[in-house]
Parts: structure tokens; C-alpha cells; sequence
């Protein structure tokens, strides 16, 4: 079984597969994530039955494709089922049988249902039918684990992890897969032949996000700018379009989606919603908060606070290759991507994407400082508003971290110039703190520090290498 990470995940199939109880697990995360593969490969494709939905089908080809699926598992009836009531109905005479595949050796009937969001076509009973199979039926079956996976995140939550109506507290087990730390692709990259220098693995992430299957395109015969090339500006590369696929593969309408994003990738500095509205004409309407909530639930856009006294919720992009897109492939400006290492505008983007990383490994950052088991809150401040964030960990002790995020090549080196801005925010937020908290100025550089006559301005100093720290599994994303 090669399964990079995920032990906290594989933890909870364990556990799944030893009780003695019926089992209603959900899994969900992003297209790419490996949900699919986590499944598969840890059960070995060894199913009670399986059904995968198809993409962009009416009800009739999603039924007719279930009825295929049912007689691969050894279901006879010759004609295809009237709907999903008759479809399910046929899938409890299936697993009734006597001979039936059990995992062995815990005896179990395993049922895995993938993609099931493609599954529920509009004006189709397949919820309804799929709520009577449980309810009725599988939660009743001691010996019974049925699986349900999609990488509609948001289809997931709503209609399976927070429905109030069917499967209100039906779920036993949940599980959210999310991207790959920084130590979890170099172990990924490492198990495909493709052998990294920290400070490259912390540029690809920057680029591809943590996505495994994005990780898993990269050819270990070429450098990473050649893979970037051939895979994001050649004109049938894999990625080119990635991000316009991902979108339609999520929503059925993405176009207000696009324009949230394309806004929103801009800076990448956080929004209100009443700026979103404005600047995308979208208006201030239940539409435009559903699909805020849909992008955050699918892990493209995050919901914060500038801090614990602002009030309303911010917006920013969080999906690092969605950042890389929108910056560079919609439409690509350049014909590689050593031209683009060439222009001021990847300056920025370094910048923006260094400070996703950083905010995405706030544990590891955390551990660095030895504040593993202190309870935190974390937000993001500018002194301006306009120039670029920093990360704000506020400690339950009155200590708070105020960190800048520093992404070059070489060791960070601190001038006159940066020690007085940095002076400048400090002054700012003691004067916002009404100086009620211990402020210690934070370096996270990919590169680490030069030491200079301003290098002791920072209390603690982050690396690159500090970001790589395994953790505990039980701080994995779970829903």
C-alpha cells in the first residue's frame, strides 16, 4: 500500500473497518487530492461493490451506468432500473446475497460510491433514493461500511455533513482531505524519482499548491522550470487550462465564480464583501454570499479577520496553483517560464504565494517556536492595508507574534530601510493593542537570516527547512 501521508485518515478506515456498528463515512477535498486513490488503495480495490458517477450525464446515463456498474458485482436483471429508488433497491438485494465479497478478516461488506455529486442530476430522486437506502435499510447492517466521496466539497457539506433533514446525524465518520504539507511532498516527489533541494520543494509548492496529482505530473528527467514549462505554457500541456476545468468540474455555473477569483487573485490582499460586490458587479445578494461559501468549502478562497477587533468577514485567495493561474496562465502573457522569473510581476507573485505557504503551515511554524500546545488565534494585518500581509499569532499568554514573511533566494538581509518600517508596524500595533500585549517581531524566511547590526530586531527566526517539521497526525484536516 503506497500511500504518501494521510495517517490520521488511514487511522479512521482502520477504526471503520474494526467496529462492529454500520458505518456512514464521507470523504470529500478538491479535485486532485487523492481522495479516490487514498480509498482505492487502501482497501485495494477489493469492494463489495463500487460505483464511480460520470461527469456532465443526465439521470438516465448516471442510471444506466449504475445498473453497469451492478452487474459487474454480479447483479442479473436484465433491464435498466426506472430510477434511483429501483436502482438502489437492486444494490440491497446485490449486497443480501450469500455470495458476496467481505473484507477479510473483519467479514465486512464494503460499498464505495465516488463522486456522488455528479450523481445528483437536477429534478433527480437520487438523494431522496440514497437517504431511503440508508435509513431504512443500511443502518440497520452491523456488518455494512458504505463510503461516499466527492470533490464537490461544498455538494458534500450541504447535503451530507450538515443536512438537517435525511442524513442529520447519520454520518459516523468524516474526512476532509487536505493539500500536502511541504514534508508530505518531498515524500511524495522522493517515492516518483524526483529528487529536490528543500529551497526547490518550497518553490513548487508555491507553484502547485500541495496538490498530489499536480506533484505527481512532474518528470524526474527535467529541471523544475522545464516541468513547469512543459506542463502550464506549452500549448497542450497538462495544466494549461487546469484551472478553468477545475472550476466547471466543481460548479455547474462558474462564471461568478471566475470573476471572484480573478478579483481577488489581483493582490491577493483580503476583501470585504461590499468590495467584492462592487468590483465584480455582482451586487450584494444571497447569490454572492452562496458562492463565497462554495469557493471557501472547496478550499479556493479563505474567510478571516484582519483581527480579533475588526468587524466583518475578509475574503482571500488561498489555493496557491489558483494564485500561479490567475497571475500567469489567464491568458499566459509569456512563452515560458523563464521569462516570466524575468519581470517584475513574479517578484510579487513570490511574494504572495511565500505568505500562502506560511499561512498554511502555521503548525510547523508553531512548533519552530515552542508554542505547540499553547492556545492560539491567527489573523492577518497590514499597517496600510495596501502592502503586503503579515501573520498574527496571538498567543493565550498576552504574547503576540507579529511574523514577516520573507521568500529569497538567498539569506534575508535586513537594511535601515526595513528596520524602520518594521519599527513602524510595531509601534502601529502596540498602539491597536493599547499596549496590553508582548509583541515579538518573527522572521519566516525561506533562506534564513544574514546576521547585520539589524538581524537582532527579530526575537525568533523561522527557515525554510523549519517549515518541512513532521507533525503529529491528529492536527490533519478533518471536517
Amino acid at each position: 500500500m503506497r500511500i504518501t501521508g494521510r495517517m490520521r485518515e488511514r487511522e479512521i478506515l482502520e477504526d471503520t473497518l474494526g467496529s462492529h456498528r454500520p458505518e456512514l463515512v464521507a470523504v470529500c477535498g478538491r479535485c486532485g487530492i487523492g481522495k479516490t486513490y487514498l480509498i482505492r488503495e487502501f482497501f485495494l480495490g477489493r469492494f463489495t461493490f463500487c460505483h464511480t458517477g460520470l461527469r456532465d450525464a443526465a439521470e438516465p446515463g448516471q442510471i444506466e451506468a449504475f445498473q453497469a456498474s451492478l452487474r459487474a458485482y454480479g447483479d442479473d436483471h436484465p433491464d435498466r432500473p426506472e430510477n434511483w429508488y429501483e436502482s438502489f433497491r437492486r444494490l440491497r438485494e446485490l449486497l443480501c446475497r450469500e455470495s458476496v465479497y467481505r473484507d477479510m478478516p473483519t467479514n465486512r461488506r464494503v460499498v464505495f460510491l465516488d463522486e456522488v455529486p455528479w450523481m445528483d442530476t437536477p429534478e433527480s430522486d437520487f438523494l431522496s433514493a440514497i437517504d431511503h437506502f440508508w435509513n431504512s435499510w443500511g443502518s440497520s447492517q452491523e456488518d455494512l461500511v458504505l463510503i461516499v466521496c466527492g470533490s464537490s466539497t461544498h455538494w458534500m457539506l450541504r447535503h451530507l455533513v450538515h443536512d438537517s433533514k435525511g442524513f442529520c446525524q447519520r454520518l459516523t465518520r468524516r474526512m476532509h482531505l487536505m493539500p500536502f504539507s511541504l514534508r508530505e511532498c518531498e515524500e511524495l516527489l522522493y517515492q516518483n524519482g524526483v529528487t529536490r533541494p528543500r529551497q526547490e520543494i518550497i518553490e513548487t509548492w508555491m507553484i502547485f499548491g500541495g496538490v498530489p496529482r499536480y506533484l505527481s505530473l512532474l518528470s524526474p528527467r527535467l529541471t523544475l522550470s522545464q516541468n513547469i514549462d512543459e506542463l502550464c505554457f506549452r500549448p497542450y500541456g497538462e495544466l494549461r487550462n487546469e484551472y478553468q476545468d477545475l472550476l466547471r468540474a466543481l460548479f455547474r455555473n462558474p462564471s461568478m465564480h471566475l470573476k471572484i477569483l480573478d478579483f481577488l487573485g489581483e493582490s491577493n490582499q483580503d476583501r470585504s464583501l461590499k468590495e467584492i460586490s462592487e468590483r465584480t458587479e455582482t451586487g450584494d445578494s444571497e447569490s454572492l454570499t452562496q458562492t463565497l461559501e462554495e469557493l471557501e468549502a472547496c478550499g479556493l478562497i479563505s474567510a478571516c479577520r484582519p483581527n480579533k477587533a475588526t468587524k466583518g468577514t475578509r475574503y482571500r485567495l488561498s489555493d496557491p496553483f489558483g494564485l500561479f493561474s490567475l497571475r500567469f496562465l489567464n491568458p499566459p502573457e509569456h512563452q515560458s517560464w523563464s521569462e516570466v522569473l524575468l519581470t517584475p510581476a513574479c517578484d510579487a507573485w513570490r511574494e504572495s504565494a511565500f505568505e500562502l505557504l506560511c499561512m498554511s503551515h502555521i503548525p510547523q511554524i508553531k512548533r519552530k517556536l515552542g508554542i505547540s500546545g499553547t492556545e492560539t488565534q491567527e489573523y492577518v494585518w497590514s499597517l496600510s492595508g495596501k502592502e503586503h500581509d503579515h501573520l498574527l499569532i496571538e498567543r493565550r499568554d498576552g504574547i503576540l507574534h507579529l511574523c514577516e514573511m520573507k521568500c529569497t533566494d538567498v539569506p534575508f538581509e535586513m537594511d535601515g530601510e526595513g528596520y524602520d518600517g518594521l519599527i513602524q508596524k510595531l509601534s502601529a500595533l502596540q498602539r491597536q493593542t493599547h499596549g496590553r500585549k508582548a509583541v515579538h517581531l518573527t522572521l519566516v524566511s525561506a533562506s534564513g537570516l544574514k546576521w547585520n547590526q539589524y538581524a537582532g530586531t527579530f526575537l525568533h527566526v523561522i527557515e525554510g527547512e523549519d517549515l518541512f517539521s513532521e507533525l503529529p497526525s491528529i492536527q490533519n484536516g478533518l471536517m
